[in-house]
Parts: C-alpha cells; sequence; structure tokens
C-alpha cells in the first residue's frame, strides 16, 4: 500500500503519539519500581519512534 503525503504524516504523528505516550507510562511505573513493566514501555516507545521514522 503506497502512502500520500499526507497519509504518511497523519501516520508519523500516530507512531510518535504512540511513543509519547508509552514513554509517559514508564516515567509513572518507574515511581513504582516495577522495572520490568518499565523496560516493556520503554521498548514500545522506541518501537513505535523508529516506525514513525
Amino acid at each position: 500500500m503506497k502512502l500520500n503525503e499526507e497519509e504518511r504524516r497523519i501516520m508519523v504523528n500516530l507512531e510518535y503519539e504512540k511513543a509519547q505516550s508509552f514513554l509517559e507510562q514508564a516515567e509513572k511505573i518507574a515511581s513504582m519500581d516495577l522495572w520490568d513493566v518499565v523496560a516493556n514501555r520503554l521498548y514500545y516507545s522506541v518501537f513505535h519512534a523508529v516506525l514513525a521514522l
């Protein structure tokens, strides 16, 4: 499937927002010392950030 410029911009923004959301979750969860969950949230933050590239 080929995306036009506007569709690509929308997809990039959605992935960036997901990355930001997972990063915020990781920061909040870190205060609970739930490090396995923090690692998971950080992984998905990076995953979605890379998809936004």
